[in-house]
């Protein structure tokens, strides 16, 4: 990554994952994003058999193509064909 987007990028993205981690840890559950997002993400998949996938929304023009890259990943990794992520399968949406 630091050699598409420079040093000084990814030590902005690991210091936000040190936010994100430490958020996780010290954060009641009722409150903790990640936990409820995890848990709904449980809930669709084992109790709703919900093929809908997941929300997945770059927040910079350089990783607009992240989204079908997941989708297609996603897809393999669990035995589905590569449709070249389109949302059909269980993939992941584009948004901004």
């Amino acid at each position: 990554m630091s050699i598409v987007f420079g040093w000084r990028i990814v030590e902005k993205i690991i210091a936000g994952a040190h936010d994100l981690d430490t958020h996780f840890v010290e954060t009641n559950p009722r409150h903790n994003l990640p936990v409820l997002l995890a848990l709904a993400d449980i809930w669709n998949d084992a109790f709703l058999h919900c093929l809908a996938g997941r929300i997945v929304s770059p927040f910079t023009e350089a990783l607009s193509s992240y989204p079908a890259f997941l989708a297609a990943l996603e897809s393999q990794t669990c035995g589905g064909g590569n449709n070249g992520g389109s949302d059909n399968n269980k993939s992941a949406s584009k948004g901004r």
